[in-house]
């Protein structure tokens, strides 16, 4: 059995539907999200997710404003009305700081560019693994919650091995 990466075990702590399950369940589910985020970001290896985000008819932007939105840290945020990327740039600066600025613009629009997928041909990740019952109502109706954290998991998957990929490629070829 492999291990699952810390940010997975984080994203599914914070997501409230994750509270009672057990952990082989959130294993499940964690699991299902890293092995769907990576299948999806296959048939795009080795591509660069700027340009990749062009050819879909993504556009990209980077944005100055707060990245901390409802006590959450935003990376970046895919809007589907206009099909744009933008890029919170104290994030994007935080990020390179630790693998430079390339990889951190490679991996915050990969990242996004899983969410556009979701919202044009997949749908959402969530929405296609089984929700879990979070309590009983009088003992017999199950109320039940979609793991909202399952698209975030997939997304980061997605974009670690997209961007990653793609810098490899890139290194290989000027290298």
């Amino acid at each position: 059995m492999r291990r699952l990466p810390g940010w997975a075990r984080a994203e599914l702590r914070a997501d409230p539907a994750c509270a009672g399950l057990t952990t082989g369940e959130a294993r499940w589910y964690a699991e299902r999200a890293l092995d769907e985020g990576r299948r999806q970001a296959e048939p795009y290896r080795g591509r660069n997710p700027l340009e990749l985000a062009a050819e879909l008819g993504v556009s990209v932007s980077v944005t100055d404003r707060d990245p901390v939105v409802a006590g959450r840290h935003v990376l970046a945020e895919y809007d589907a009305a206009t099909r744009g990327i933008a890029v919170c740039r104290a994030s994007l600066e935080e990020r390179a700081d630790e693998v430079g600025e390339r990889r951190a613009m490679a991996e915050h629009v990969a990242h996004e560019l899983y969410h556009h997928l979701e919202a044009t041909c997949l749908g959402r990740l969530e929405e296609r693994l089984p929700p879990v019952v979070v309590r009983q109502v009088l003992g017999l109706w199950p109320v039940r919650r979609r793991v909202r954290a399952c698209s975030e998991i997939a997304a980061r998957a997605f974009a670690e091995t997209l961007a990653g990929a793609a810098l490899e490629g890139e290194e290989e070829a000027t290298g």
